[in-house]
């Protein structure tokens, strides 16, 4: 075989004269001497013997491998490769101790290096080989794709560069809707609020006028990879008197995970019905105050209370013929409220409930009514109901007004060259009735007395 030793035999002269045992002269020019294997040994030529040395051919190789980033360039350490190659379709997997075997449990992971990300595999048998990537750097999409490298050159190293895409970091915006009873909702009147399971405020948000909640983004990486955040959603409670601000907390789920393409997936839990915050305006009576005989002519200057029963205190009907009555369920919501020019006086940021409203002051040149209203409120839908304190024929002193005039009702008061009796309703009708009787019976009996006194008597 090749590389099998020669035996050369010399004659005394120092001349050969025999090789592995067959004698050869110089007058056998052209004679070649084969081994056992039939491999040329030497051949005699020019009265020469000519030797052939057999090298061993070199038949492993080595190859290296670099990972960057598919974006930058940059060398990325920490991804992990197998190694195998194929045998009649059967993959043999390079091990830990340089040997082939068939259970992939025993590949050995070849891992990129920290400073060059590099991986390097020599004196490999010539073969055409496949590296697969079975852990991606940190923050980047794992390639399982088979990388080719064909060893067949011992002289030269096989060099490739294979690059990863980063994980793309994704952004979530939670969605929510805002309502507004009672008033036109409008761009950022409200504000919410987004907390983590810390406390800590990751996203805020304001309304848009069709009712939408806008988010500000939360960010998620790599890193987010597996986990599920907690978060609460809450409105900020604002400063409006006249609100009533929904102080509903929600809760929200969203869970981070490695979608198949390599991407960044959010599954966001929202609560049943999802998130949505109802707000409600409270509401406002408006009046008008006019002279009862010409309702165009609107008065300045009368003043009103308002109080608003307290159900809590409230236990019988009773409750609401006296107001000085201590016992009574009214409490006092606003005092004093003069009408203007043009007449009109309100009272604003009042919830739903029944209310008594008195006239504490007339106009000049008017009459002050005895009577009270007691007022049926919703603060959505406005007045429901007005009925004159201790009298239905009170409910004469209030009139509905035109839609669109500033007001919901006009207060009417007579001036008091036209006072016939209090338009309210209450006791005062009847102490007018009794007063003017008695007016009525003492001038008779003065009338009477004075006849009698100028009378004379007959026959003096």
């Amino acid at each position: 075989m090749a590389g099998e030793p020669i035996t050369l035999k010399l004659d005394s002269s120092g001349y050969i004269i025999a090789v592995n045992g067959q004698t050869i002269s110089a007058n056998d020019d052209g004679t070649v001497i084969y081994d056992t294997e039939g491999n040329k040994l030497c051949w005699i030529s020019g009265n020469r013997l000519w030797l052939i040395i057999y090298n061993e051919e070199a038949t492993t190789g080595s190859f290296t491998v670099t990972k960057t980033d598919a974006s930058t360039g940059s060398v990325l350490p920490g991804a992990e490769f197998i190694l195998y190659y194929l045998d009649n379709g059967t993959k043999y997997y390079y091990t830990a101790s340089g040997t082939w075997d068939t259970d992939v449990s025993n590949a050995k992971p070849l891992t990129t290096d920290d400073a060059s990300g590099e991986i390097s595999v020599t004196d490999i048998p010539y073969n055409t080989y496949y590296l697969q990537e079975t852990k991606a750097p940190a923050g980047y999409i794992l390639d399982q794709t088979p990388i080719v490298i064909e060893v067949k050159d011992s002289t030269a190293t096989v060099k490739k560069t294979i690059s990863n895409a980063p994980i793309k970091p994704i952004v979530v915006t939670l969605e929510g809707t805002k309502t507004l009873t009672g008033k036109t909702l409008g761009d950022n009147m409200f504000s919410f609020t987004v907390k983590n399971s810390a406390g800590t405020e990751v996203a805020a948000g304001t309304n848009k006028a069709d009712g939408t909640i806008e988010f500000t983004p939360i960010p998620y990486t790599y890193l987010d990879i597996g986990q599920t955040y907690t978060y609460t959603v809450k409105e900020v409670t604002g400063t409006d008197s006249g609100i009533i601000y929904d102080e509903t907390s929600y809760t929200v789920t969203v869970t981070i995970s490695l979608g198949s393409n390599g991407e960044l997936q959010a599954d966001i839990g929202y609560p049943t019905g999802g998130i949505v915050f109802n707000n409600t305006s409270k509401g406002s009576m408006n009046f008008q105050k006019v002279d009862a005989k010409d309702t165009t002519k609107t008065l300045e200057g009368a003043e009103f209370s308002l109080y608003k029963c307290d159900d809590a205190t409230h236990s019988t009907a009773s409750d609401h013929d006296d107001l000085a009555d201590p016992g009574t369920c009214w409490q006092l919501v606003e005092a004093d409220v003069g009408s203007d020019s043009d007449g009109y006086f309100g009272f604003d940021d009042l919830l739903s409930g029944t209310y008594l409203l008195v006239e504490t002051t007339a106009p000049n040149g008017y009459q002050l009514p005895e009577g009270r209203w007691i007022i049926t409120f919703d603060m959505t839908d406005g007045i429901q109901s007005i009925v004159a304190s201790g009298s239905t024929s009170g409910t004469l002193a209030m009139k509905q007004a035109a839609a669109g005039s500033g007001a919901d009702y006009l207060v009417l008061n007579l001036s008091v060259e036209n006072y016939e009796m209090p338009m309210a309703g209450s006791t005062g009708v009847y102490r007018l009735m009794v007063g003017g009787c008695l007016l009525i019976a003492c001038s008779l009996m003065g009338a009477g007395m004075l006849w009698k006194r100028k009378r004379k008597p007959s026959g003096s």
